[in-house]
């Protein structure tokens, strides 16, 4: 799926549309355990018709994870 110049581009509205989870977990970096949200990945990659077997990806820090091809849709 693209919606914008050949991507896929989610306001807010479309990504709470797609339905949100929440965890929270302990991290080297806060005292007390911290709450993430957002839209599972799986939901995501679902939504834009995705294919293939690796994802690329980079923070704004420009960490940059290794491809770890064939990992399971429920672990992402």
């Amino acid at each position: 799926m693209t919606n914008k110049d050949g991507t896929a581009q989610f306001d807010r509205a479309m990504l709470e549309a797609l339905g949100g989870t929440s965890f929270s977990t302990a991290t080297p970096w806060y005292k007390d355990p911290v709450k993430f949200e957002g839209v599972p990945l799986a939901k995501l990659l679902d939504a834009v018709g995705a294919t293939g077997d690796c994802i690329v990806s980079f923070g704004l820090n420009d960490y940059r994870p290794k491809c770890r091809p064939k990992m399971p849709a429920s672990s992402v």
